[in-house]
């Protein structure tokens, strides 16, 4: 088969993780079918071509949300045409309604459907109007892939999309995030003196960071004190930035709490391994990257109730409701003044991240391409795959 993939959802976070892990295992799976990746100049960060039956397609396209939407219902059509193409695969919410073949979509962007409201009046007004082109993507699409069969059933119900036509195929995980040695000792920076507590993500509204130092700030001076706060991750929400600087002032914390904004992806190992505890105090999440990361890094896992979180940690992890900053500061506490704890549950981590791997995404990825050219190996990349994490 033909197979395109339309890579130019991957601006920044889990887009760009998703193309790093993915392309190099579906060269290892698939050595059959022929992949034209498209991406923009600017995406010069995506990986080469990992195969000789890969190759990518560079399109004149503006780093503008309204030139890619342009481009994909417009030029694009025309591209799968003239490739004589035979599935479109377009992995983040949005593919061409007028693609002469067969498509399938990714719906892995949670925001298009929850919490609008929470993310001030410009982020409102695009996710808006990214939650109705991903019903009209969703509604000509051959298959529908999701990363969590939370966000599947939830999604599916909002949009609504047929159960029948939808696949759950998990994100893998990067060897480089193996446990190691230092766990635990220290930071690779030395602005961070003390253990520290780590959580990693993109900081908007709905990663609930401000609850999340309150806690810490709340506990700072009894159960925590022998530990800092690290958050990685851009500053994408003004609201966000300035709740946190707010409680920082007035505490005096400031010293205490470290917002080194995103780091590269080569540098975010050492800091799993020099974390004590890893937090995630999301409020939405379809997937969320991050904890299988810390929980390959072999890190104890504290992580909101919500959502796919339970679905990913399973029994590795200790969750608390997110909108309670007493639970939140009570999950840390926990974790943190039991060293025997601490230690099972890392135990637990490095277990649960052993059913995570990119050669498995890729594997179920193939499979639903060639299901929605009806083409299908179902049975054989089943064996291949193995089971998913219960």
């Amino acid at each position: 088969m033909k197979i395109v993939i339309n890579a130019l959802s991957a601006v920044s976070g889990g887009g760009t993780t998703y193309f790093e892990g993915l392309l190099p295992a579906l060269a290892k799976v698939d050595t059959d079918n022929e992949y034209l990746l498209v991406r923009a100049p600017w995406q010069d960060y995506l990986p080469a071509a990992p195969g000789p039956n890969f190759r990518w397609a560079v399109c004149p396209i503006p780093r503008r949300t309204i030139s890619r939407l342009a481009f994909e219902q417009g030029a694009l059509a025309r591209l799968l045409r003239r490739e004589r193409t035979d599935v479109l695969y377009s992995p983040a919410e949005l593919t061409t309604i007028a693609a002469p073949c067969a498509v399938v979509v990714a719906l892995r962007n949670p925001s298009a459907y929850f919490l609008r409201w929470r993310l001030g009046f410009e982020n409102w007004r695009r996710h808006m109007v990214l939650g109705e082109m991903a019903r009209l993507s969703a509604w000509r699409a051959d298959r529908v892939i999701f990363v969590s069969d939370q966000s599947r059933r939830a999604i599916s119900r909002k949009l609504p999309i047929p159960l029948s036509k939808t696949d759950v195929v998990y994100h893998g995980i990067s060897p480089s995030f193996a446990p190691s040695a230092r766990h635990g000792r220290g930071a690779p920076s030395p602005a961070v003196t003390r253990p520290y507590i780590l959580s990693v993500s993109q900081i908007r509204r709905a990663k609930n960071y401000p609850r999340l130092v309150d806690a810490f700030v709340a506990r700072a001076a009894s159960e925590l004190r022998d530990y800092d706060l690290v958050i990685l991750g851009a500053m994408e929400d003004e609201w966000t930035r300035r709740r946190i600087a707010e409680t920082l002032a007035r505490s005096g914390l400031e010293s205490r709490v470290h917002l080194p904004g995103a780091v590269g992806r080569s540098a975010l190992p050492a800091w799993y391994a020099g974390a004590s505890l890893f937090v995630l105090p999301s409020l939405l999440e379809t997937f969320g990257h991050p904890l299988v990361e810390a929980m390959a890094s072999g890190l104890p896992v504290t992580a909101s109730s919500t959502t796919s979180n339970p679905e990913i940690v399973g029994d590795a992890g200790l969750y608390f409701d997110p909108r309670s900053v007493d639970a939140i500061g009570d999950a840390m506490v926990a974790v943190l003044g039991d060293e025997a704890r601490a230690a099972a549950m890392a135990e637990r981590s490095r277990l649960r991240a052993a059913h995570f791997s990119w050669e498995k995404t890729a594997l179920r990825t193939r499979r639903t391409l060639e299901r929605a050219a009806g083409r299908e190996r179902a049975q054989a990349v089943e064996d291949e795959a193995g089971a998913e994490p219960d």
